[in-house]
């Protein structure tokens, strides 16, 4: 009923009123505001949870419109320990900004020599094989960190004195962000590398700054640094859920697909998306409003936001929704917050998601 109504009078309708998936009648509420994408995502998490136990299996889906928000939401999901499978991409921790992540994390505060020659290439601080194979060999010894064998190896190798400068300079950092707190020192890596990509063009696609931050966001769930690698090793990640993995798909790659329960995002800026301008693009973004609404067989979530890290996001309800729900009908957002979440999620190495 919901998406008939939204596609009533369209140019692209399918010309006759669609039936519903199941008899009788069910409550059709309206979207549900949050403050932020995170709060939204914490929600449906604990929406996700209270039903595996007590409607036991089901198949379910989250659709969002770019690939920044599917990871961000992947990254909610594992850390309250459900499983997830992402469609047309890899995880986030194997995501290439997954993988800068956690070699960022190894080289400083797990002084991982391994993982530092990861990082160190990239961007622009090239430095000789030799230098490379050296340390890779190496082993930390008992209050020794990486940058002070850097310096150490440099003077020992010839290294240009350009290359040397930069490294020593980054040496020093490195330091600088082991010394803030742990939160505040991931925030201080991720702002320093966002600020790298953009000076040497390294961002080509505009979404990927997103996912980096999502990535980085993912670590500050967990407590401390040694909590985080414990989760991001799958030898060593704590068991989640017993459930069929919840699909995280675009909306583009859901259809033709159908799942029991289907969650989708109906924030302004993301659906329609931003960069949509033309009347072609807007009626593209109207049909993938249609083809999310039109997945759920039984249990269908609409969610948006009001805040977003994205200044070109105006956030708040899809002019889409506004269509088909009064602006009295939608409540605000108010705390939502489970107490029960936090044992569980300390049982697996982390802090619970709905109260960081």
């Amino acid at each position: 009923a919901l998406a008939n109504a939204f596609a009533k009078g369209k140019p692209w309708n399918l010309g006759d009123m669609q039936r519903p998936s199941r008899e009788g009648e069910h409550p059709v509420l309206p979207p549900k505001a949050y403050e932020t994408a995170d709060d939204m995502f914490k929600g449906w998490a604990r929406e996700i949870k209270t039903d595996q136990e007590e409607a036991g299996n089901k198949s379910r889906a989250v659709l969002l419109r770019t690939r920044g928000l599917i990871t961000h939401c992947s990254v909610v999901l594992m850390a309250a320990g459900i499983p997830v499978q992402v469609q047309g991409a890899p995880p986030p921790l194997e995501t290439d900004e997954g993988k800068v992540m956690v070699n960022y994390i190894k080289a400083v505060y797990e002084n991982d020599f391994r993982a530092f020659c990861e990082i160190v290439n990239r961007p622009n601080r090239y430095f000789s094989m030799k230098l490379q194979a050296g340390l890779k060999a190496r082993r930390p010894k008992e209050g020794e960190f990486v940058e002070d064998v850097l310096v150490d190896y440099i003077y020992r190798t010839r290294t240009s004195p350009r290359v040397r400068k930069g490294l020593e300079k980054f040496a020093r950092t490195m330091a600088s962000w082991r010394r803030k707190p742990w939160e505040e020192g991931v925030g201080a890596i991720l702002a320093s590398l966002l600020g790298n990509w953009k000076d040497v063009g390294e961002a080509h696609e505009s979404d990927s700054t997103n996912v980096l931050r999502a990535a980085f966001g993912m670590a500050t769930l967990f407590p401390s640094a040694e909590a985080f690698l414990n989760f991001a090793d799958p030898l060593t990640r704590p068991a989640g859920i017993i459930m069929p993995p919840v699909i995280l798909s675009t909306i583009h790659r859901a259809k033709g697909r159908e799942w029991d329960q289907v969650y989708m995002d109906a924030t302004q800026g993301y659906l329609p998306l931003y960069r949509a301008q033309d009347k072609e693009q807007r009626e593209e973004e109207e049909r993938l409003f249609y083809v999310a609404m039109t997945r759920a067989r039984q249990d269908l979530f609409i969610g948006f936001f009001f805040v977003d890290r994205n200044p070109d996001v105006p956030c708040g309800l899809s002019t889409f929704g506004e269509s088909l729900w009064a602006e009295e009908d939608i409540r605000p957002p108010d705390p939502d917050v489970d107490p029960n979440n936090g044992a569980e999620i300390e049982e697996m190495g982390g802090v619970d998601p709905a109260d960081p």
